[in-house]
């Protein structure tokens, strides 16, 4: 444990971490406030509700991983792929719509 948290401390831009935190409790609230609609929703309206919550999902765990990464200080120039970066973040959002509609069946 001591050790990661020295890697963050030595090997990172607070600052980012510090983003990166607060980009997940925003959409971790707002995924949470999301998932209550979908609970009460039905039919074609609960599969609305179950997309933009994979959308708020999915956002929120790409950009704080994203943010994060950004904040560690590589010994080496980065090069992002704007296409890879991009399908990324379609992935996070795609996989978690079965993830959301199954922990909403869920009683």
């Amino acid at each position: 444990m001591m050790r990661i948290a020295l890697c963050i401390a030595q090997e990172h831009d607070a600052r980012l971490v510090a983003l990166a935190l607060l980009v997940c409790l925003v959409g971790s609230s707002a995924t949470i406030q999301l998932f209550g609609r979908i609970k009460s929703a039905s039919g074609k309206s609960r599969l609305g509700w179950v997309l933009l919550a994979a959308v708020a999902t999915g956002t929120m765990v790409w950009a704080t991983h994203f943010v994060a990464m950004m904040a560690f200080r590589a010994h080496a120039p980065v090069v992002l792929d704007p296409l890879l970066t991009l399908l990324s973040l379609l992935a996070a959002i795609g996989l978690a719509v079965p993830g959301l509609a199954t922990a909403a069946t869920c009683k």
